[in-house]
């Protein structure tokens, strides 16, 4: 499970666009946090929140948000998120042995 598409659906739709048309630096943070998983995710979310302020040309268009917004894709935070995933991870943990 990738973290960055639970997430804010706004952040995620920069982070496609940084990743299919950003050079150097952003396409290479945007990639990295498409891929991370939940362990590092929450590591890169505040610095993908600051360069999407320093970057807003890679921000979904008002077509894009209004039709996110209409689909109700703001998942619960990221931070509930890494805590379901963790106590999940340790339930699971504790059954193997």
């Amino acid at each position: 499970m990738l973290i960055a598409q639970n997430d804010d659906g706004e952040l995620l739709e920069w982070l496609c666009n940084a990743d299919q048309t950003g050079g150097g630096f952003i396409g290479a943070l945007a990639r990295a946090a498409l891929v991370a998983d939940w362990e590092n995710y929450p590591l890169l979310r505040p610095v993908l929140v600051e360069m999407r302020k320093k970057y807003p040309k890679y921000e979904a268009t008002d077509e894009v948000k209004a039709e996110i917004k209409a689909r109700g894709q703001h998942s619960p935070n990221v931070t509930d998120t890494v805590a379901y995933l963790m106590a999940t991870r340790d339930d699971t943990r504790k059954n193997e042995d």
